[in-house]
Formats: structure tokens, sequence, C-alpha cells
């Protein structure tokens, strides 16, 4: 298959990604498997900080080893960098340590290798691909209240997601998902870093002073006051998951019958699942490209309402070597949102974007002053099925 749009120049025009293993500018041959995009979003921006809070959300896919790592952020940061994911193990955990713990990471379940195939492009010589064998890469384009935003969180006039899949007969999983890559670890299963006595909060900060207890501030009315001044006061409150992840998460895959299915949660909170005909099932091996497109029936003319405006419908379609495949009618607009909480612990969380897998989830979540708590219970459906209603 010819890969290459009019010989070996992709069209460019308001492309924002561009990611090409088989160019060294875009994987380097390094062995952690990192690549970069090949172009950059013209209103994406990153400033030079050091994001001391990394290490809270990092250590859980296995990109650091230390739960108090920082990330180093450069102003030429601002092209999608996606990275292999891992998990932690931790040879001497000990509740009650913060930092004296050893940990290694490991990609045990999550391989990749790389590998070129037979047939090569226009130009002679085999195309090199990633063989992924349970692992993917992930990274995030946009941090809460940071000065880091490389892409855009909503697409007014739609979005078109290319992806070139080297498929063979046992091929199929989620190759594409973006939103949150995990519910906020912080709401509301752990709570041992900080304990309210008095309605005082105490326990570990963050850089920033704050706790890691889900806990924000809101302010209410008063039931009674004597001057209007003192109408408001702020109480303490423990944000609910539902909040954060309702709406915030979309994926696309391939099922084991060669259909293409799409996969998200909506904001009522219900995973909502749609899968192709047997008729149009993906029967193609070798490299393939699957393109998704979506594109709203209203596009949003008032910028000062971009932001707030309501969810949109749409045309939801999959293309397949350059052929519509399947189309759905009045898709949900998907686009992504911080969470509640500080910024500080959900970076590189919501605004995620996986790329041959899907979500890693919270089965190896790690804490302060916590040892490893597995919540997908006995790596079945089990948890699922009892915490969420699934609609096809």
């Amino acid at each position: 298959m010819n890969i290459n749009c009019n010989g070996d120049t992709l069209i460019k025009k308001n492309l924002i990604v561009n990611i090409d293993v088989n160019n060294e500018m875009s994987w380097d041959l390094n062995t952690g498997y990192t690549v970069n995009s090949l172009v950059k979003w013209v209103d994406g921006f990153s400033d030079e900080k050091t994001i001391y809070d990394y290490g809270l959300t990092a250590f859980d896919i296995g990109q650091t080893n230390e739960m108090y790592g920082n990330l180093e952020l450069e102003s030429q940061d601002n092209r999608l960098k996606l990275s292999r994911v891992g998990f932690n193990e931790v040879i001497n955990p000990t509740s009650g340590e913060t930092s004296g713990y050893t940990s290694t990471i490991s990609y045990d379940g999550f391989g990749i290798t790389a590998a070129t195939t037979n047939t090569g492009t226009t130009n002679g010589g085999g195309v090199r691909y990633l063989q992924l064998n349970g692992g993917y890469l992930v990274g995030f384009f946009k941090l809460k209240d940071f000065d880091y935003n490389i892409l855009p969180f909503r697409y007014n006039q739609g979005i078109t997601i290319e992806t070139v899949l080297h498929l063979n007969e046992n091929s199929h999983g989620i190759f594409y998902m973006m939103g949150a890559r995990a519910e906020d670890k912080y709401i509301p299963h752990f709570s041992g870093e900080t304990t309210i006595k008095n309605n005082d909060p105490e326990g570990v900060y963050t850089s920033n002073g704050e706790y890691l207890h889900s806990l924000i501030l809101d302010e209410v009315n008063r039931p009674a006051f004597k001057d209007y001044q003192d109408l408001k006061t702020t109480e303490w409150r423990v944000v609910d998951n539902s909040e954060n992840i309702n709406g915030n998460v979309i994926a696309f895959g391939i099922t084991e019958e060669k259909r293409l299915f799409y996969k998200y949660i909506n904001d009522y909170g219900q995973i909502m699942y749609g899968e192709s005909l047997y008729t149009n099932i993906v029967s193609e091996t070798g490299l393939t490209s699957i393109s998704i497109t979506y594109k709203s029936e209203i596009e949003i003319h008032d910028s000062d309402l971009y932001e707030c405006y309501k969810r949109r419908v749409g045309e939801l379609a999959f293309y397949v070597n350059g052929r519509k495949r399947w189309v759905v009618n009045n898709f949900p607009e998907f686009y992504f949102k911080a969470f509640k909480n500080n910024k500080t612990k959900q970076i590189g969380v919501p605004y995620s974007i996986s790329w041959g897998g899907g979500s890693f989830g919270l089965k190896h979540s790690y804490h302060y002053d916590k040892i490893e708590r597995f919540l997908f219970i006995n790596d079945t459906n089990e948890y699922i099925l009892d915490n969420f209603e699934v609609i096809s």
C-alpha cells in the first residue's frame, strides 16, 4: 500500500499532528519508544517551567519511577509527544514512606518492538512500524492552569484522525483514545494522605501547598447572617468522580470479528458502545489506513461562546484505505475538560491521547503513605459491570 499522497508529500493544511515512526525526526530509534509530531499546531504554546508534581500521576503509567519526580518543560516542547506506558514495581513498599522506597519500571504485558514490512514505499525499502504486544503510547496536550496547550480541546469545524495500522488476523482492540486516561485517583477511593479535624484538613501537601486528598473549597451562602458582607462562606467538599469522567473520554478500535467500534462515557455516566455491521468488517491486512472523521451539524460563529457552547451532534464516519466504511449520524460531539481538582493532582490525565491502546486506568495507582491498591477486581469486567451501565 502507498501510504503517501502526491508522492512523498502529505496534505498539511490544518494538519496539527503528524507522527511517522518511519521518519527518524519523529522516532529516533530510542529504546523508550518515545515519538514526536513532525508538525505543530499554529496556536500551540509551551512555557519554560518545572512541573514539580509530575510524579503524582506519571508514576502510575511508568513514565517516571519517582512519585516526587519533576517534568522540565521548554518553549520548544510545543509538539505532541507520546511515550510508552509501563508500571512501577515498588521493591520495598512501606506505609508511611514518601521517598525511601525503591521502584523500577516494568513493561511485562505491555510489549513493544520495532518491525519492518517486506514491501516498501514508492522510494523502495521496507516501512518501519511499532509492533504492539499489549503495549501502547500515551501523552498529553494540555495542562490545566499551566502555560501549556499544544492542541485544541474542541474542534469547531470538525476533526479527522488517521492511523496507519499494520494488521494481521489477530489484530484487535482499541487503537486510539482521547480525553481522560483515568479517573481522578484522589477521588474518592483514597483518603489516607489527608484527614479533617474540626473542618481543618491536615496531611501531605503538593508543591503548591494543596492537600493530596481531593478537597476543594466551595463558596456557599450562610443560612443566616447579620451583615451583607458575611453572606458568603467557604466549605471543604469532596468532588464526585462523575463530575470529571462523564462525557470526557472516547475510544475507537477493532473487534476480534474485525468490526469497527467506538466506546465513550456519556454525560450521564453510561458507557456508550457501537460497532459496524458484519458487512463492514476490516478484512484488510498489512499496512491499512483507518480514518475517523467528525463534523458537527452546527458551527459556532461567536468565539466568546466557543468554550461554553452546548455539546453538538454530527456525523461520525470511518474510512478504510480511503473508502467510507461506516457512518453514524447524530453522534454527540467529543471534546474534553479539566478535572475539578487542583492542577497539581491531574497533570497529564484529563487531556490525553493514547495511540495503539486504551486506558491504564487506576489498576496500578500508587499514593503517598499507601501501598498499591488494585481497583479493577480480579482482572475481569466485574468492577465495570458493578459500577457502570453499559449500553449498545
